[in-house]
Order: C-alpha cells, then sequence, then structure tokens
C-alpha cells in the first residue's frame, strides 16, 4: 500500500468505515430479506441503513427508536384499519385519525418519529392482508433490518461512542483553553473581542456533541457493549470548566479600575497561560488514555494571585472603588480558584480513563491490579 493511499485512508477513516457498513447493512439485509421471503423487502433495507451511525451507541439507540415508533404506528395503524372495516364511510379520514395521536406522539418524544410514518404507510398499503398481518410484517421488517444494522455497527470495523466522546471532550478543553488566554489576554493589551467569541462558541459546540456522545457512550454501557466507566462525571466535570469561562467573561465584560488591574492583571494572565496547558494536556492523555499532568504549575500561578490580591488590599486600593468593579474583581480571583478545583476533578477523570487504558493493554490479572492501582497514583 503505497503512502499516499494509507494517508487517505488515514484521513478519512471515519467516512470510508461509515460508508463500508451502509453498504454492508444494506446489501446483506436486501439477501436476507429475499431468502425469508419478506413482502416488502424495502423498509428492511431501509431501516437498516438508517440504524447505521457514527458509532456503536447512536446505531443502538437509532434501532431501538425506529423499532419503539413502529409499534406505535403499527399498533394505532392496526386500531384505524379494524375500525374501517366495520365503518367503510370514515374510509377519507383514515390517515386524519391515525395521523392526530401518532403525530402527538412524535412530538412529545422523538423515538416515536417514525410512528406516523408507520400508520401511513400501513393505510395506504392495500395488498391483501388483514390489518393485524400487516402490522405484524411491518414491525417484522422493521426489527429484521434493525437487527442487521446493529450487528453490522458491532461487527464490522466498530466505533465505540467513548472513543468519540473523547475526541469531543479534548476539543472542548482546547477551545476553553485557547478563550481563556484571549479574554484574559484583554487585561494587558487590546485583543479582537471576536476572537475570543469565536473560540467559546467552538467550545459550546464541542461540549453539545459531547453530551449527545454521553447518551450514546451509555447506551452501550446498558446493552453491556463496552467496559468502559460511566462518562456522566467526565462530561459534569467539562461542562463546568466551560461555565468558569461564562463567568470569567461576565466578570471582564465591565472596566477595571487601572490600579488595581496593574497589580493583577499579571498574575491573571500567568495563570490562564498555566491553566489552558493543563487543559490541552489532559485532552491528550484523555485520547491517549494516558496519566494526567500535576497542576503544580496551576497552584504556583493562583499562589500568586492571592498574593496580588493581598498586595491591593494593603495598598488600600479597593477602598474608593465602585461596588460593582470590587465585586468583579473577586469574582476574578474567585474563578480562577474554581477553575483550579474543576481540573482537579478533570485530573482524577482522566486517571481513571488511563487506569482502564494500561489494565485493558495488559494481559494479567496481578499485573493489570498494579498497573491501575499505579495509573491511579500517577493521576493524584
Amino acid at each position: 500500500m503505497s503512502g499516499r493511499l494509507r494517508g487517505f485512508i488515514g484521513k478519512y477513516s471515519a467516512p470510508l468505515r461509515l460508508t463500508a457498513q451502509l453498504v454492508i447493512a444494506g446489501e446483506f439485509t436486501y439477501l436476507m430479506t429475499g431468502w425469508i421471503g419478506l413482502p416488502q423487502a424495502i423498509w428492511a433495507v431501509f431501516t437498516s441503513i438508517i440504524v447505521i451511525q457514527s458509532n456503536v451507541g447512536s446505531s443502538l439507540k437509532a434501532a431501538i427508536d425506529r423499532l419503539i415508533g413502529t409499534l406505535a404506528g403499527a399498533a394505532i395503524g392496526f386500531a384505524v384499519a379494524s375500525v374501517e372495516i366495520r365503518l367503510p364511510q370514515i374510509g377519507p379520514y383514515v390517515l386524519l385519525i391515525a395521523l392526530a395521536p401518532t403525530g402527538l406522539l412524535a412530538a412529545l418524544n422523538p423515538s416515536f418519529r417514525i410512528a406516523p410514518v408507520t400508520a401511513a404507510i400501513m393505510l395506504l398499503s392495500k395488498y391483501g392482508l388483514s390489518p393485524f398481518a400487516t402490522a405484524l410484517d411491518r414491525v417484522f421488517e422493521i426489527s429484521v433490518g434493525g437487527v442487521i444494522g446493529i450487528m453490522v455497527s458491532v461487527l464490522i470495523l466498530p466505533a465505540r461512542a467513548h472513543k468519540n466522546l473523547y475526541t469531543e471532550i479534548s476539543a472542548t478543553l482546547a477551545a476553553v483553553a485557547d478563550a481563556l488566554i484571549l479574554r484574559v489576554g484583554t487585561l494587558s493589551a487590546p485583543v479582537d473581542p471576536g476572537a475570543a467569541s469565536l473560540q467559546q462558541a467552538k467550545a459550546k459546540a464541542h461540549l453539545a456533541a459531547a453530551e449527545k456522545l454521553e447518551g450514546e457512550a451509555r447506551q452501550e454501557r446498558r446493552a453491556r457493549l463496552t467496559d468502559e466507566r460511566d462518562p456522566s462525571a467526565l462530561v459534569r466535570t467539562c461542562r463546568r470548566l466551560y461555565t468558569n469561562l461564562l463567568i470569567l467573561n461576565r466578570a471582564l465584560d465591565r472596566p477595571h479600575d487601572s490600579n488595581a488591574m496593574a497589580i493583577a492583571a499579571g498574575p491573571l494572565i500567568e495563570a490562564s497561560e498555566s491553566i489552558a496547558v493543563i487543559m490541552r494536556a489532559f485532552g491528550t492523555a484523555l485520547q491517549e488514555a494516558s496519566p494526567p499532568p500535576s497542576l503544580d504549575a496551576v497552584d504556583v500561578a493562583l499562589a500568586a494571585i492571592d498574593a496580588a490580591l493581598a498586595d491591593i488590599r494593603q495598598k488600600h486600593v479597593l477602598r474608593d472603588l465602585p461596588g460593582a468593579q470590587v465585586q468583579d474583581l473577586f469574582t476574578l480571583m474567585f474563578v480562577f480558584h474554581q477553575f483550579r478545583r474543576d481540573l482537579k476533578d478533570m485530573q482524577a477523570r482522566v486517571g481513571e480513563v488511563a487506569a482502564e487504558g494500561a489494565a485493558q493493554r495488559l494481559t494479567g490479572g496481578k499485573n493489570a491490579g498494579n498497573e491501575e492501582k499505579t495509573a491511579i497514583e500517577r493521576a493524584n
């Protein structure tokens, strides 16, 4: 294999993997439905293609949602079709009668969004079967497609939601770090305000993607397809770090006293840089399942912030300041300590991932336990 081809495969591995899964799932479902003899194989094929998602967890959720929606739509479609047999005069209104409840279900819960489609298909597809047989066929076709889609997602080039989650968490931490440096940097020099806003928007988008992947990762855990720990604590800690950035932005939005900032700006900028370095290092360690770095540099920077605040008090700079400026200054000092608290929590979460990765790389039980213990000790 040439270097150019390997580079292409490496660059586009995710799209190529998804394409391969779609092709295999669609073709295998088509062949299977022919072998089984399903009357309308198209719905099984459609389902297997729809079920294939970016990772196993999202594929499981798509399959479950489609089955739930199909069951609801088939049940309501069967009920309406049965009534139509006894009351032919409602024929022109069967769709209205069926779509009202299924549409309400879909509006209340996205898991039922296929229900109106299923009900409509049942009532419009008249191919000589009773309402019960039609409903049974539809559920069976969707089930076949869903099962095949999940099997392909799990067995053919599987992608785990936890890995995707770690990538999004890493990107969130990097964006928060960039926004933090840009925003605090305004204390010493003019900075394009749009640059910090752009990084904050990127962090928000990556955090939203991580929250979505959290649910998919937990879906994999519920299905016992992974031994990874529950990612809720990791996502929660990342969310707190992002919230700290929002609090800091509000504290910096108003003008600050020049005398107070002449003392505090340097330590605040140094602390933001130290925190940014640690957050990027946490992202790298998370993706590589390696032990996280220590927080010694952050502790030194926070000590300098505390010393600056003591200097401001000693020089009575706060005496003549408006209450809002005093509040914003103390908020700035406080939020950096909040960063330190949440970074300590993130250090523990990354250490847990590193410990699990170390244990998985080993084959012996005793060695795995020792390695896990060592990784946890490094994290702490």
